[in-house]
């Protein structure tokens, strides 16, 4: 079973943005057992500093955020509040860059679609601790340069999409370290 939490944005009287999960809004599929998703669907988070307010949850599998060109971030604390994400799922979004802090230490992270955002800029450590990550699309987005560094940890990657970007040249040895594509 997959529970469905839909996450909203609750102003706070702090300068802080918040990014809640409404317990409210639960929904129930039969996908797996105890594994829940969160979903970011209609919500502004344009500024860096939102976060996400719940408590960790160790049940949280699945992260969406889709089809919003009011999300220009990620919210920097997706890896302390849901640590044992599986998949990742920021796309049609308006995101423009990837900080370290967005997916540091997510273990058990497999897939990461960042698709149809406007991703200019990749932070070098962004891909950092994703020794799980196996599908990485970045595809339709505005990425001019990449850093060869920013893939260099992601040994268990086979499928990794940059189509649609704005890449002129890629290095001879720019995926040297990727020897499972």
């Amino acid at each position: 079973i997959i529970i469905i939490i839909t996450v909203t944005i609750l102003p706070l009287a702090s300068s802080l943005n918040t990014v809640t999960c409404n317990s409210a809004e639960l929904s129930l599929i039969e996908v797996k057992e105890n594994c829940f998703a969160c979903f970011i669907r209609g919500q502004k988070i344009d500024d860096s500093s939102y976060v996400i307010s719940d408590q960790r949850n160790e049940s949280v599998r699945i992260l969406v955020v889709e089809s919003n060109k009011e999300v220009e971030f990620v919210p920097v604390n997706v890896t302390d509040v849901f640590p044992r994400l599986q998949i990742v799922k920021v796309y049609n979004c308006e995101v423009k860059k990837i900080i370290t802090n967005n997916f540091i230490d997510l273990r058990e992270l497999e897939t990461l679609i960042l698709s149809h955002n406007k991703i200019e800029d990749i932070e070098f450590q962004a891909f950092v601790h994703l020794f799980e990550l196996r599908i990485l699309d970045l595809s339709h987005n505005n990425i001019k340069i990449l850093n060869e560094a920013v893939f260099q940890a992601l040994e268990s990657l086979v499928e990794l999409d940059l189509s649609h970007n704005q890449i002129d040249k890629l290095g001879e040895t720019f995926f040297q370290s990727l020897g499972n594509l």
